[in-house]
């Protein structure tokens, strides 16, 4: 019970529970892992070992959103400069936007996880975000992009980047969900299975909505400020914001809750509620 190397075999064991598919266990090992790890300084190794477990949650929970502790993580990254967990922190955080239909920002943190990745040039993460750029390119129409950017995560040899290759394959209509590899990571998997009106888009003022609650709760004159500016008259830039949440709430129902005097984007249970409803069950 060396506390010099309980972080670091705490890493092991997570691991190996991720190996066995035991991720409650394994996400409870990164956090007794990264506590370890703060208590001999070794802070680079104990946000890696944070950063893992939030992952594990969010494929636990595949409808929560984490962008709040995607953003702590971002954050803490770029103090320790921690490029790999910065690369890492922004492809999460573009796929937590494409999940929500915000394809602009999905992209546009995926643009900066690819820079950022370019430290490790050939590494797993560096292949990965072209992989998951292709994704978004697909949802976003722009095939010819698409096929560039899966034409070079094809090149590796990397089992992840495979399994996110075969996806992305069937996809572009390049291959059948019969012939999908039953290998393939669930991660990537998933996206096979996501519904249609998971991919309807945001436009682009509704975005930079989403991205504004996605900080935290807001209230109406700080949205109006931030999206209208503070020159339009008041009860002009009510309606505006009302009409604005009328329509994301259309496509993407239960989204955006008021909670009390503030806007914010819903737990997930909230959200499957506020998806019934629109369905009229």
């Amino acid at each position: 019970k060396d506390p010099v190397w309980a972080g670091e075999i705490l890493m092991l064991v997570a691991a190996a529970y991720e190996t066995i598919n035991e991720p409650n266990l394994a996400m409870a090992s990164h956090k007794k892992a990264a506590s370890a790890l703060k208590k001999m300084g070794a802070n680079g190794k104990a946000l890696r070992a944070e950063s893992n477990a939030v992952v594990i949650l969010g494929h636990l929970e595949p409808e929560r959103r984490l962008l709040p502790e995607y953003s702590q993580i971002l954050k803490a990254a770029k103090k320790l400069r921690q490029h790999n967990i910065i690369a890492t922190t922004l492809l999460n955080i573009s796929r937590e936007y494409q999940r929500m239909g915000a394809l602009q920002n999905a992209l546009r943190f995926c643009n900066r996880g690819i820079a950022a990745s370019q430290t490790i040039p050939g590494g797993l993460t560096y292949f990965l975000a072209y992989a998951h750029r292709a994704h978004l390119l697909i949802d976003l129409g722009r095939f010819l992009e698409a096929e560039t950017d899966f034409e070079l995560a094809r090149t590796s040899d990397f089992p992840a980047v495979k399994s996110a290759c075969e996806v992305l394959a069937i996809l572009m209509g390049k291959a059948s969900k019969a012939q999908l590899d039953s290998s393939v990571l669930a991660t990537w998997g998933e996206r096979l299975e996501e519904k249609p009106e998971a991919k309807t888009k945001l436009s682009v003022v509704e975005e930079m909505l989403v991205k504004y609650l996605s900080e935290g709760p807001r209230g109406k004159f700080e949205i109006t400020d931030h999206l209208f500016g503070v020159d339009l008259h008041p009860l002009t830039a009510e309606n505006r914001l009302k009409n604005l949440i009328h329509r994301v709430r259309k496509k993407k129902p239960g989204l955006i809750v008021l909670d009390g005097d503030l806007y914010r984007i819903a737990e997930p249970e909230i959200q499957m509620r506020g998806k019934a409803k629109a369905n009229g069950k």
